[in-house]
């Protein structure tokens, strides 16, 4: 439905120019101004994810998603995710530990990994399996792929690929929800108090224009980052 002209040859691609460039803040006032506890920028997995977990925390929650479409780059993802010491592994009799997984992991990036995230990649990887088969997903299928010692690579039944699964799990929960997604938008600034503490964000929407969300914290979730802002909550 679009192309990120992640291409290393030159040509043009119907869809392309969709990586956007750094957008100016503007001085001028706007008149809308939203309000939310928490405002998710980005509507990959990851923004999903953070969106449905504070929303299950009580927070109301606003996603913010510049493409027409949300999915980013999880849906393109089509190996599986690794994960350690699963109901699914033991009950294919795979022997696997958190330990293990930690050494792969360091291992196939040459050790230049942070070793304290590649543990917590590790630890929480189970309880990410389980957090999404309460959800709907299906990722009972367990193969291998590169850098894996065991089998540990989780997707769904006969190999399909797991980001696009994913994706449309997270999707339908969020709807489920009723969590408020604006598409077509774009987070333009990062606002701020005078003390320095995260507000809210200025968003250019494509059909509605400029307008400003007030928050209590801001979440980054574009670009396979995963970074939360907290601002001074009281």
């Amino acid at each position: 439905a679009y192309c990120l002209s992640c291409h290393a040859f030159d040509m043009k691609i119907p869809g392309g120019g969709a990586v956007a460039t750094k957008a100016a803040a503007t001085s001028r006032q706007v008149k809308r101004a939203d309000k939310a506890d928490i405002v998710v920028i980005g509507a990959g997995a990851a923004g999903f994810t953070a969106a449905i977990t504070a929303h299950d925390a009580g927070a109301k929650v606003i996603i913010i998603e510049k493409q027409p479409i949300t999915g980013g780059n999880s849906m393109l993802a089509a190996g599986g995710m690794n994960a350690a010491e699963t109901v699914y592994q033991k009950e294919k009799g795979i022997s696997d530990s958190v330990d293990l997984m930690y050494k792969d992991t360091m291992t196939g990036g040459g050790n230049l990994n942070d070793p304290a995230l590649a543990m917590v990649l590790a630890k929480n990887s189970a309880s990410s399996v389980d957090w999404l088969t309460h959800l709907g997903a299906d990722l009972s299928d367990v193969g291998r792929m590169g850098g894996a010692s065991v089998n540990r690579t989780h997707r769904p039944k006969g190999g399909a690929a797991v980001g696009a699964h994913i994706t449309e799990v997270l999707r339908k929960n969020a709807a489920q929800r009723n969590i408020d997604i604006r598409i077509n938008s774009k987070v333009v600034k990062i606002l701020e108090d005078k003390k320095g503490r995260v507000i809210g964000v200025r968003v250019a929407g494509k059909h509605s224009g400029e307008y400003i969300i007030k928050a209590k914290a801001v979440i980054i979730a574009a670009g396979m980052t995963y970074v939360l802002i907290i601002a001074g909550i009281d």
